[in-house]
């Protein structure tokens, strides 16, 4: 399966407003594929508001697509288990898009820990 999406830079930095700039999740290795991690927000006006994931980096690194993101609600979640073995953070860049006429993009970038889950035997 290929993945392309496409934002088009036209409006960017006039497009929809995150609620926070500092975004920080964190989920428990081998979790299954939908566990939710957080959710974005972003606001214009009175505009629906899209949201996409468009790069995953580990420790700088291109990495396969990990996250999806639920357009319409902004909820981050795995797209596969995550191993703290392979990574023990990611950075996760969510485009907001806003379509008023023109297209209005913004960006941020959410970081992902990856945690281990202590079992008491």
């Amino acid at each position: 399966e290929t993945y392309i999406t496409v934002i088009t830079a036209g409006a960017q930095g006039e497009g929809p407003v995150f609620e926070s700039d500092a975004l920080v999740g964190s989920v428990y290795e081998n979790e299954p594929a939908g566990t939710s991690i957080l959710a974005v927000r972003a606001r214009l006006d009175n505009t629906e508001v899209e949201y996409y994931v468009t790069n995953v980096t580990d420790g700088g690194k291109q990495v396969d697509r990990l996250f999806d993101i639920d357009p319409r609600l902004g909820i981050l979640s795995t797209a596969a288990p995550l191993d703290r073995e392979a990574a023990a953070a990611y950075d996760v860049e969510v485009y907001a898009v806003a379509v008023t006429g023109t297209i209005r993009t913004s960006s941020t970038k959410v970081r992902i820990s990856t945690c281990i889950q202590l079992l008491n035997l």
